[in-house]
Protein backbone atom coordinates (compact mmCIF):
# COMPACT_ATOMS: atom_id res chain seq x y z
CA UNK A 1 0.00 0.00 0.00
CA UNK A 2 1.35 3.48 -1.02
CA UNK A 3 2.24 5.56 1.81
CA UNK A 4 0.16 8.80 1.87
CA UNK A 5 0.58 11.42 4.50
CA UNK A 6 -3.02 12.98 6.01
CA UNK A 7 -4.64 15.33 8.74
CA UNK A 8 -6.76 14.25 11.27
CA UNK A 9 -10.08 15.87 11.08
CA UNK A 10 -12.10 17.17 13.90
CA UNK A 11 -14.55 14.98 15.21
CA UNK A 12 -16.37 16.77 17.94
CA UNK A 13 -18.89 19.94 17.34
CA UNK A 14 -19.17 22.84 19.68
CA UNK A 15 -22.27 21.36 21.04
CA UNK A 16 -20.78 17.76 22.28
CA UNK A 17 -17.87 20.05 24.13
CA UNK A 18 -20.43 22.17 25.83
CA UNK A 19 -22.24 19.05 27.24
CA UNK A 20 -18.88 17.31 28.33
CA UNK A 21 -18.00 21.02 30.10
CA UNK A 22 -21.11 20.68 31.57
CA UNK A 23 -20.67 16.98 32.77
CA UNK A 24 -17.02 17.15 33.84
CA UNK A 25 -18.23 20.48 35.97
CA UNK A 26 -20.89 17.77 38.31
CA UNK A 27 -19.19 16.28 41.44
CA UNK A 28 -20.84 12.53 40.55
CA UNK A 29 -18.98 12.78 37.25
CA UNK A 30 -15.58 13.56 38.38
CA UNK A 31 -14.65 10.19 39.19
CA UNK A 32 -15.94 8.84 35.66
CA UNK A 33 -13.51 11.05 33.47
CA UNK A 34 -10.40 10.10 35.62
CA UNK A 35 -10.57 6.41 35.92
CA UNK A 36 -6.78 5.87 36.10
CA UNK A 37 -5.83 6.04 32.76
CA UNK A 38 -4.39 9.45 31.64
CA UNK A 39 -5.10 9.42 27.95
CA UNK A 40 -8.48 10.40 26.59
CA UNK A 41 -11.45 7.45 25.91
CA UNK A 42 -12.22 8.56 22.99
CA UNK A 43 -8.81 7.88 21.20
CA UNK A 44 -7.67 4.65 22.86
CA UNK A 45 -9.56 1.11 24.00
CA UNK A 46 -9.13 0.97 27.90
CA UNK A 47 -8.55 -3.25 27.08
CA UNK A 48 -6.45 -5.43 24.55
CA UNK A 49 -9.29 -6.65 23.09
CA UNK A 50 -11.08 -3.15 22.90
CA UNK A 51 -7.72 -1.84 21.71
CA UNK A 52 -7.51 -4.80 18.72
CA UNK A 53 -11.40 -3.98 18.03
CA UNK A 54 -10.73 -0.20 17.48
CA UNK A 55 -7.40 -1.25 15.25
CA UNK A 56 -9.33 -3.24 12.78
CA UNK A 57 -11.83 -0.79 11.95
CA UNK A 58 -8.77 2.13 12.16
CA UNK A 59 -7.24 0.21 9.28
CA UNK A 60 -10.31 -1.13 7.09
CA UNK A 61 -9.17 0.87 4.31
CA UNK A 62 -5.65 2.53 5.08
CA UNK A 63 -3.25 1.12 6.89
CA UNK A 64 -1.13 2.10 10.08
CA UNK A 65 2.07 3.65 9.09
CA UNK A 66 5.45 2.75 10.90
CA UNK A 67 8.77 2.99 10.83
CA UNK A 68 11.75 2.23 12.62
CA UNK A 69 15.65 1.76 12.00
CA UNK A 70 15.58 -2.04 12.46
CA UNK A 71 17.27 -4.14 9.70
CA UNK A 72 14.63 -5.18 7.41
CA UNK A 73 15.50 -9.25 7.61
CA UNK A 74 14.69 -9.08 11.44
CA UNK A 75 12.05 -6.29 10.99
CA UNK A 76 9.83 -8.49 8.53
CA UNK A 77 10.31 -11.63 10.78
CA UNK A 78 8.38 -9.40 13.39
CA UNK A 79 6.07 -7.91 11.30
CA UNK A 80 4.86 -11.31 9.84
CA UNK A 81 4.71 -12.61 13.44
CA UNK A 82 1.97 -9.57 13.81
CA UNK A 83 0.03 -10.12 10.71
CA UNK A 84 -0.11 -13.81 12.01
CA UNK A 85 -1.69 -12.80 15.19
CA UNK A 86 -3.40 -9.75 14.41
CA UNK A 87 -4.72 -10.67 10.45
CA UNK A 88 -7.44 -8.21 10.61
CA UNK A 89 -4.77 -4.92 11.90
CA UNK A 90 -3.42 -3.78 8.66
CA UNK A 91 0.06 -2.24 8.89
CA UNK A 92 2.81 -0.83 6.70
CA UNK A 93 6.43 -1.26 8.03
CA UNK A 94 9.02 1.41 6.12
CA UNK A 95 12.56 1.15 7.41
CA UNK A 96 14.09 4.49 8.19
CA UNK A 97 17.29 5.65 9.96
CA UNK A 98 16.22 8.00 12.89
CA UNK A 99 14.03 10.65 11.28
CA UNK A 100 15.15 14.24 11.78
CA UNK A 101 13.27 15.00 14.52
CA UNK A 102 13.17 18.51 13.76
CA UNK A 103 11.60 17.53 10.52
CA UNK A 104 9.32 15.54 12.35
CA UNK A 105 8.23 17.93 14.67
CA UNK A 106 7.18 20.52 11.97
CA UNK A 107 5.03 18.77 10.08
CA UNK A 108 3.40 17.07 13.60
CA UNK A 109 2.62 20.87 14.99
CA UNK A 110 1.52 21.80 11.40
CA UNK A 111 -1.01 18.78 11.71
CA UNK A 112 0.72 16.58 9.14
CA UNK A 113 1.14 13.32 10.25
CA UNK A 114 3.45 10.64 8.39
CA UNK A 115 3.89 7.61 10.32
CA UNK A 116 1.36 6.86 13.24
CA UNK A 117 4.44 5.34 15.45
CA UNK A 118 7.95 6.13 14.67
CA UNK A 119 11.39 6.25 16.92
CA UNK A 120 12.61 9.43 18.52
CA UNK A 121 16.09 10.06 20.97
CA UNK A 122 14.68 9.80 23.97
CA UNK A 123 17.50 11.86 25.54
CA UNK A 124 17.95 14.37 22.77
CA UNK A 125 14.67 14.69 20.63
CA UNK A 126 12.13 13.64 23.17
CA UNK A 127 12.16 16.82 25.31
CA UNK A 128 10.85 18.77 22.02
CA UNK A 129 8.18 17.05 21.60
CA UNK A 130 6.68 16.75 24.77
CA UNK A 131 7.17 20.51 25.17
CA UNK A 132 5.36 20.69 21.85
CA UNK A 133 2.40 18.35 23.02
CA UNK A 134 2.36 16.13 19.16
CA UNK A 135 2.60 12.98 21.15
CA UNK A 136 -0.12 10.85 22.46
CA UNK A 137 1.49 9.92 26.23
CA UNK A 138 -0.14 8.93 29.81
CA UNK A 139 -0.74 5.32 28.22
CA UNK A 140 -0.29 3.00 31.63
CA UNK A 141 0.17 -0.30 29.30
CA UNK A 142 0.25 -2.42 32.52
CA UNK A 143 -3.42 -1.45 33.04
CA UNK A 144 -4.78 -2.93 29.97
CA UNK A 145 -4.72 -6.24 29.79
CA UNK A 146 -2.26 -7.30 27.47
CA UNK A 147 -1.81 -11.22 27.57
CA UNK A 148 1.01 -12.31 29.53
CA UNK A 149 3.15 -13.56 27.18
CA UNK A 150 3.90 -9.44 26.65
CA UNK A 151 5.60 -9.47 29.68
CA UNK A 152 3.97 -5.80 29.48
CA UNK A 153 6.05 -5.04 32.55
CA UNK A 154 9.39 -5.59 31.58
CA UNK A 155 8.48 -2.86 28.34
CA UNK A 156 10.05 0.56 29.71
CA UNK A 157 7.80 3.41 29.12
CA UNK A 158 9.35 6.27 30.54
CA UNK A 159 12.23 9.15 29.90
CA UNK A 160 14.56 10.03 32.42
CA UNK A 161 14.70 14.09 32.04
CA UNK A 162 16.14 17.03 33.61
CA UNK A 163 13.47 17.53 36.26
CA UNK A 164 13.23 13.44 37.18
CA UNK A 165 11.21 11.10 35.18
CA UNK A 166 8.35 11.38 33.37
CA UNK A 167 6.15 8.41 32.91
CA UNK A 168 4.39 6.80 30.46
CA UNK A 169 5.76 8.49 27.01
CA UNK A 170 6.79 6.10 24.55
CA UNK A 171 7.93 2.34 24.36
CA UNK A 172 11.30 1.02 24.68
CA UNK A 173 12.90 -1.70 22.53
CA UNK A 174 14.93 -4.15 25.31
CA UNK A 175 18.16 -3.58 25.81
CA UNK A 176 20.81 -3.17 23.13
CA UNK A 177 24.85 -4.12 24.58
CA UNK A 178 27.01 -1.63 22.95
CA UNK A 179 30.30 -2.60 23.83
CA UNK A 180 33.01 -1.12 23.51
CA UNK A 181 34.06 -4.04 21.84
CA UNK A 182 37.61 -4.65 19.32
CA UNK A 183 36.84 -6.05 15.92
CA UNK A 184 39.57 -7.32 13.87
CA UNK A 185 40.53 -9.34 11.00
CA UNK A 186 42.93 -12.21 11.33
CA UNK A 187 44.38 -12.77 8.17
CA UNK A 188 45.41 -9.14 8.70
CA UNK A 189 46.83 -9.36 12.33
CA UNK A 190 49.26 -11.62 13.94
CA UNK A 191 48.42 -14.09 16.76
CA UNK A 192 51.33 -11.99 18.94
CA UNK A 193 49.35 -8.82 18.43
CA UNK A 194 45.78 -9.89 18.31
CA UNK A 195 44.22 -6.79 20.66
CA UNK A 196 42.91 -7.66 23.74
CA UNK A 197 42.30 -4.50 25.55
CA UNK A 198 41.16 -0.93 24.10
CA UNK A 199 44.51 0.20 25.65
CA UNK A 200 46.00 -1.82 22.67
CA UNK A 201 44.51 0.47 20.47
CA UNK A 202 46.47 3.27 21.54
CA UNK A 203 49.80 1.25 21.31
CA UNK A 204 52.26 3.08 18.40
CA UNK A 205 52.02 -0.47 16.83
CA UNK A 206 48.38 0.25 15.59
CA UNK A 207 49.20 3.91 14.48
CA UNK A 208 47.54 5.30 11.61
CA UNK A 209 46.77 1.79 11.09
CA UNK A 210 43.30 0.93 12.65
CA UNK A 211 39.79 2.23 11.71
CA UNK A 212 37.57 4.39 14.32
CA UNK A 213 34.05 6.18 12.99
CA UNK A 214 33.77 9.20 13.24
CA UNK A 215 31.21 9.79 15.61
CA UNK A 216 31.98 11.89 18.90
CA UNK A 217 29.43 10.49 20.49
CA UNK A 218 30.43 7.02 20.55
CA UNK A 219 32.56 6.77 23.04
CA UNK A 220 30.19 7.99 25.85
CA UNK A 221 27.37 6.26 24.91
CA UNK A 222 29.47 3.08 24.34
CA UNK A 223 29.85 3.52 28.85
CA UNK A 224 33.24 4.40 28.93
CA UNK A 225 32.70 6.94 31.85
CA UNK A 226 30.71 3.74 33.76
CA UNK A 227 33.70 1.73 32.99
CA UNK A 228 37.07 4.26 33.98
CA UNK A 229 34.95 7.40 35.16
CA UNK A 230 34.52 10.97 33.04
CA UNK A 231 38.56 11.44 33.55
CA UNK A 232 39.25 8.17 32.33
CA UNK A 233 37.34 8.60 29.15
CA UNK A 234 39.00 12.10 28.47
CA UNK A 235 42.70 10.34 28.73
CA UNK A 236 41.67 7.04 26.24
CA UNK A 237 40.16 9.73 23.54
CA UNK A 238 43.11 12.04 23.75
CA UNK A 239 45.49 8.83 23.28
CA UNK A 240 43.07 7.27 20.72
CA UNK A 241 43.54 10.52 18.45
CA UNK A 242 46.94 10.86 19.06
CA UNK A 243 47.50 7.24 17.79
CA UNK A 244 46.41 9.16 14.27
CA UNK A 245 43.55 6.14 13.03
CA UNK A 246 41.59 5.88 10.41
CA UNK A 247 38.27 7.85 10.75
CA UNK A 248 35.30 6.67 8.55
CA UNK A 249 31.98 8.56 8.45
CA UNK A 250 30.33 5.77 10.73
CA UNK A 251 30.59 2.00 11.86
CA UNK A 252 28.88 0.57 9.01
CA UNK A 253 31.78 1.90 6.97
CA UNK A 254 34.56 0.83 9.28
CA UNK A 255 33.13 -2.65 9.11
CA UNK A 256 32.80 -2.58 5.47
CA UNK A 257 36.48 -1.82 5.04
CA UNK A 258 37.70 -4.17 7.61
CA UNK A 259 36.17 -6.98 6.17
CA UNK A 260 37.55 -5.84 2.96
CA UNK A 261 40.88 -6.08 4.58
CA UNK A 262 41.38 -2.54 3.70
CA UNK A 263 42.27 -2.07 8.06
CA UNK A 264 43.18 -4.71 10.02
CA UNK A 265 41.55 -3.40 13.24
CA UNK A 266 38.35 -1.59 14.49
CA UNK A 267 37.94 0.23 17.89
CA UNK A 268 35.94 0.64 19.38
CA UNK A 269 32.75 -0.68 17.68
CA UNK A 270 29.28 -1.52 18.92
CA UNK A 271 28.80 -4.89 19.95
CA UNK A 272 25.70 -5.41 18.77
CA UNK A 273 26.43 -4.28 15.26
CA UNK A 274 29.52 -6.74 15.36
CA UNK A 275 28.32 -9.83 17.06
CA UNK A 276 26.51 -10.90 13.71
CA UNK A 277 29.32 -10.65 11.26
CA UNK A 278 32.17 -11.75 13.89
CA UNK A 279 29.69 -15.23 14.06
CA UNK A 280 29.35 -15.56 10.34
CA UNK A 281 32.75 -14.57 9.62
CA UNK A 282 35.78 -16.79 9.40
CA UNK A 283 38.32 -14.14 9.09
CA UNK A 284 36.80 -11.58 11.95
CA UNK A 285 37.33 -12.04 15.68
CA UNK A 286 35.28 -10.25 18.21
CA UNK A 287 36.67 -9.37 21.17
CA UNK A 288 34.96 -7.85 24.48
CA UNK A 289 38.33 -5.84 26.54
CA UNK A 290 39.64 -7.30 29.22
CA UNK A 291 40.32 -3.53 30.74
CA UNK A 292 36.38 -3.16 31.38
CA UNK A 293 36.51 -5.43 34.26
CA UNK A 294 33.59 -8.30 32.25
CA UNK A 295 31.37 -5.45 31.89
CA UNK A 296 29.26 -4.20 28.90
CA UNK A 297 27.52 -1.08 27.98
CA UNK A 298 24.12 -1.29 27.14
CA UNK A 299 21.52 0.96 25.38
CA UNK A 300 17.65 1.07 25.19
CA UNK A 301 16.82 0.06 21.46
CA UNK A 302 13.99 2.39 19.20
CA UNK A 303 12.06 4.43 21.19
CA UNK A 304 8.96 4.64 20.13
CA UNK A 305 6.34 7.14 20.03
CA UNK A 306 2.76 7.09 18.78
CA UNK A 307 1.49 10.79 16.67
CA UNK A 308 -1.29 12.64 18.17
CA UNK A 309 -3.76 12.89 15.84
CA UNK A 310 -2.26 9.71 14.13
CA UNK A 311 -4.61 7.72 11.91
CA UNK A 312 -5.13 4.71 13.51
CA UNK A 313 -3.34 5.35 17.08
CA UNK A 314 -5.05 1.75 18.46
CA UNK A 315 -3.06 0.03 15.59
CA UNK A 316 -0.01 1.69 16.37
CA UNK A 317 -0.38 1.26 20.33
CA UNK A 318 -0.79 -2.61 19.25
CA UNK A 319 2.14 -3.00 16.70
CA UNK A 320 4.46 -0.68 19.80
CA UNK A 321 3.37 -3.14 22.63
CA UNK A 322 4.42 -6.08 20.07
CA UNK A 323 7.35 -4.90 18.63
CA UNK A 324 8.80 -4.09 22.22
CA UNK A 325 8.25 -7.14 23.66
CA UNK A 326 9.72 -10.36 25.05
CA UNK A 327 7.28 -11.90 22.60
CA UNK A 328 8.52 -10.38 19.74
CA UNK A 329 12.32 -11.19 20.61
CA UNK A 330 11.06 -14.91 21.13
CA UNK A 331 10.02 -14.82 17.59
CA UNK A 332 13.32 -13.89 15.91
CA UNK A 333 14.68 -16.80 17.90
CA UNK A 334 13.32 -19.13 15.29
CA UNK A 335 14.87 -17.45 11.93
CA UNK A 336 18.43 -18.46 11.07
CA UNK A 337 19.91 -14.71 10.55
CA UNK A 338 17.66 -12.58 13.19
CA UNK A 339 18.49 -14.61 15.97
CA UNK A 340 22.25 -13.09 16.27
CA UNK A 341 20.57 -9.89 17.02
CA UNK A 342 18.14 -10.71 19.30
CA UNK A 343 18.78 -8.80 22.79
CA UNK A 344 20.84 -10.69 25.34
CA UNK A 345 18.00 -10.18 27.87
CA UNK A 346 16.00 -12.79 26.08
CA UNK A 347 16.90 -16.06 27.94
CA UNK A 348 19.03 -18.59 25.38
CA UNK A 349 19.62 -15.73 22.91
CA UNK A 350 22.78 -16.05 21.08
CA UNK A 351 24.32 -13.09 22.76
CA UNK A 352 22.85 -14.19 26.19
CA UNK A 353 25.54 -17.10 25.95
CA UNK A 354 28.00 -15.11 24.31
CA UNK A 355 27.74 -12.66 27.81
CA UNK A 356 27.12 -14.90 30.08
CA UNK A 357 28.91 -14.02 33.03
CA UNK A 358 29.82 -10.24 31.88
CA UNK A 359 27.30 -7.58 33.81
CA UNK A 360 25.28 -5.55 31.56
CA UNK A 361 25.32 -1.61 32.43
CA UNK A 362 22.15 0.32 31.03
CA UNK A 363 23.73 3.48 30.32
CA UNK A 364 20.71 5.00 28.90
CA UNK A 365 19.53 5.93 32.45
CA UNK A 366 20.85 9.52 32.67
CA UNK A 367 19.21 13.00 32.18
CA UNK A 368 20.01 15.08 28.88
CA UNK A 369 22.15 17.05 30.52
CA UNK A 370 24.92 14.86 31.82
CA UNK A 371 24.20 13.10 28.28
CA UNK A 372 25.14 16.44 26.33
CA UNK A 373 28.16 16.92 28.87
CA UNK A 374 29.68 13.71 27.82
CA UNK A 375 29.00 14.35 24.18
CA UNK A 376 31.01 17.63 23.99
CA UNK A 377 33.34 16.29 26.60
CA UNK A 378 34.22 13.67 23.91
CA UNK A 379 34.55 15.78 21.75
CA UNK A 380 37.01 18.17 23.34
CA UNK A 381 39.28 15.27 24.01
CA UNK A 382 39.49 14.36 20.18
CA UNK A 383 40.18 17.42 19.15
CA UNK A 384 36.77 18.31 17.56
CA UNK A 385 34.95 21.50 17.49
CA UNK A 386 31.99 21.65 20.35
CA UNK A 387 28.84 23.81 21.03
CA UNK A 388 30.05 25.21 24.09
Amino acid sequence: MQKRTYHRTKRASLWVWEILLVVALLPSARPALSVGVAYAADVFGQSHDEIVKRAVRETASQSMEWCSSAREDAEKVSAAAFRKRYPKVQIQWTRCAQPSHEYLLKHLQGGVVQYDLFPVNNTTDLPAFLKAGVLETGIRLQALGFPPEFHSADIPTDYVGDSGVVRDVGFSEMLKVVGPVLLFNKSKVPASRAPKRLQDCVDPYWSGRFAAPAKPTDPSALGLPEFWGKTGMVNWLKKLSANSPIWTRNDTEARSRLIAGEVPLLCPTRFDNAFSESVTSENLALVIPEDLGRKVAATEGNFFVIAKSAHAPNAALLAAAFMTSTLAQEVLLTDPAARLRVSPSVPGSPQAKALAGYQIINTDRKPPSVMTDLQETAKEALGLPTTR
